[in-house]
């Protein structure tokens, strides 16, 4: 028994879905995609196509993300469901990576306001700091992790973010206090001890600078920053 078009149109979008699961998103969008041109106008298609597009990795999949391909995707989304909080920050996240500043800012402000998730909106909170700070609205930026903190006491990059914005203010004692929860939250962060590290030398600490930087070259993801400090600083 042939199938009907629409089960046709489902039996592709469950492809997508599961290649997307799988984390095979050139598969995904491929399938999305032909669901989409069959006529099945569904959010769950234009979701795969936007989040596939921004996670394209061009050694794995031989190309490279398209921010803008996942901005249009995303909007697409959200005109069949606005009422969706996860699709305005995953849009935030497209426009943050295309230095849209004040669009990610308008996407989170969205997602803050529709989901009763706490840990969507503190990343939120979290990510609009981000881009305050890019912006140069320091104090925009503290009160958006302030937030982001008392919603998710628990995150470390929360506490290493609101460090560098006290650092910035010369407020080194605080600063120093929100890079050590920081650094007590997750102990494998070597950029984390890199930042108290470099703070360490801005107070003329230098034997506890060095410490850091000798825990921060242990760690792969810091390795190579690390070892440059302490050559240029230790030895």
């Amino acid at each position: 028994m042939s199938c009907t078009q629409e089960e046709s149109q489902s039996i592709i979008l469950d492809k997508a879905i599961e290649h997307f699961k799988d984390g095979e998103f050139v598969e995904a969008n491929d399938y999305a995609l032909e669901a989409l041109e069959q006529g099945q106008d569904s959010v769950n298609a234009y979701y795969i196509m936007g989040i596939s597009n921004m996670n394209f990795n061009l050694y794995r999949d031989n190309k490279e993300p398209s921010y803008s391909s996942a901005i249009l995707y995303l909007t697409e989304a959200i005109k069949i469901d606005s009422t969706s909080a996860d699709l305005y920050f995953q849009r935030s996240l497209a426009k943050l990576n295309m230095n849209d500043h004040r669009g990610s800012i308008q996407d989170l402000e969205k997602t803050i306001e529709l989901t009763t998730d706490t840990v969507l909106k503190a990343d939120a909170y979290f990510n609009m700091s981000l881009s305050q700070m890019s912006l140069g609205r320091t104090q925009l930026a503290y009160n958006n992790l302030n937030e982001a903190i008392n919603l998710n006491p628990n995150e470390g990059i929360f506490y290493n973010e609101r460090g560098r914005v006290y650092n910035s203010k010369k407020d080194t004692i605080n600063a120093l206090n929100d890079f050590n929860t920081a650094i007590n939250l997750d102990k494998e962060e070597g950029q984390w001890l890199i930042d108290r590290g470099r703070l360490y030398l801005d107070l003329d600490s230098l034997d506890n600078a060095c410490l850091d930087f000798s825990k921060a070259s242990e760690i792969s993801s810091s390795s190579f920053q690390a070892h440059q400090l302490i050559e240029e600083h230790c030895n």
